[in-house]
């Protein structure tokens, strides 16, 4: 049930997608709408509508509905890559191309690759034929091949990693440009299991992991909410994760997972729960470790794609008590740490306002668990209720979705069918 509705969920974002593409875009010299990544993923609605734009992309450009150069789209770096929708919404035309003059300097307009020169062709330049607006050229013909091409079975699918991927890179680095606090909701979602008891650790290392990269950042970091590799070795270090100069030169590399040389939280919870994670991730696949696991995973490198594909996968046990239950406790949390912040302000002014602060501060700093113990008890009924997916029961969800993308393809195929039998008879006499 759950597969079915995520694959409705997806169906529909990339129909939405469609939608935004020709709201937000332009026509090229072919005559398709064309919006430029940065302007898709800055806008309000599409902020809004979708769970992960670059995931739904993927999806849409799989099925022969977009195109775009590579696979992986970063926010900044990737602005002026050009989305291209090959298929417009059901009920509107493609816009008509220009011509000429027009069409010419459309084609300049276009992004260049570095160091190549735009190609023009006359076979560029189309004729503003109603038939040739309507039609479809082969894009949408090759949309069941592109997919049987792109789609693996439910048994490779559950073959575990031996690298990184495009995919897993694209949707690691969206958790990894959110705020530290939402990095720390996300790792919460996906390890309450793992963590056990610990879960109530996490929210403390964001605590200080801030505050390491507060007092000891020089302005250099893309990010106040990061680390360069020094600062991210010593606060291992102070954390009881003891290592020589070159193991934490390792690790830190391997989980370093865009390779800037700045350490976010996330980043940094992967190299802290490392042997953790590890175990979930075997269990998950239902193989033995291939590495020691006994030693806290010291000088364990080149597990980054294990860390982040384990960090990936959600529990099925996730029912919306458990993420409500997460939820609420950060919201406390960062409730509790912004007004702790402003009473630490006021009682360093001084005077009455000051000393009623301090009064306030020492019943805050005090802790009141009463609605953090409410909360873990809801966590504790509901993680009994639930379990992180094995092998067995994934290879019975994939296979699912294996059938229904099949089922798909196959309704595909006989609406195009359809669709040519019914031009046949309207140009038969």
């Amino acid at each position: 049930m759950a597969a079915l509705e995520q694959q409705s969920k997806i169906d529909e974002e990339v129909e939405q997608l469609k939608r935004d593409i020709a709201r937000l875009g332009s026509d090229n010299s072919k005559g398709q709408y064309v919006v430029p990544y940065g302007k898709l993923f800055d806008d309000e609605k599409v902020e809004q509508f979708y769970e992960a734009l670059l995931g739904t992309l993927k999806a849409a450009k799989k099925r022969g509905i977009v195109d775009f150069k590579g696979q992986v789209l970063l926010k900044g770096a990737h602005d002026s890559v050009p989305i291209t929708l090959l298929i417009p919404p059901e009920g509107a035309a493609l816009p008509e191309p220009p011509t000429g003059e027009m069409a010419a300097a459309s084609l300049d307009e276009q992004p260049r690759g570095r160091g190549k020169s735009p190609v023009r062709s006359k076979s560029l330049v189309r004729s503003k034929s109603p038939v040739q607006n309507k039609a479809l050229p082969r894009h949408q013909a090759d949309m069941t091949t592109r997919s049987k091409s792109t789609t693996k079975t439910a048994e490779e699918l559950l073959l575990p990693p031996k690298e990184h991927t495009e995919e897993s890179i694209a949707r690691f680095s969206e958790i990894a440009a959110k705020p530290a606090e939402e990095m720390c909701q996300f790792f919460l979602k996906s390890f309450i299991f793992g963590l056990k008891d610990d879960w109530k650790d996490v929210p403390l290392l964001l605590k200080s992991f801030l505050r390491q990269c507060r007092d000891t950042g020089d302005g250099s970091a893309p990010s106040p909410e990061q680390m360069n590799h020094i600062q991210a070795a010593d606060f291992l270090q102070k954390n009881g994760k003891t290592r020589t100069a070159s193991e934490r030169k390792a690790e830190l590399s391997d989980v370093d997972i865009d390779s800037d040389g700045y350490i976010t939280f996330i980043e940094y919870l992967l190299l802290h729960y490392k042997v953790m994670i590890l175990t979930e991730f075997y269990k998950r696949y239902e193989i033995e470790p291939d590495e020691d696991l006994s030693q806290d995973g010291v000088g364990l490198a080149n597990v980054g794609y294990k860390l982040v594909d384990e960090l990936l996968h959600m529990p099925i046990g996730m029912n919306p008590q458990i993420e409500a239950a997460i939820e609420a406790f950060m919201e406390r949390k960062k409730a509790r740490e912004e007004r702790i912040q402003l009473l630490t302000l006021k009682a360093e002014a001084g005077g009455v306002k000051g000393l009623s602060a301090k009064q306030e501060l020492t019943i805050l700093e005090s802790g009141d668990d009463t609605e953090l113990n409410r909360i873990e008890l809801t966590l504790q009924a509901a993680k009994r209720k639930a379990a992180k997916q094995h092998g067995s029961a994934m290879l019975a969800d994939l296979a699912a979705k294996e059938a229904k993308q099949q089922a798909l393809e196959k309704e595909e195929k006989k609406k195009r069918m359809n669709a040519k039998r019914a031009m046949f008879e309207q140009k038969s006499p």
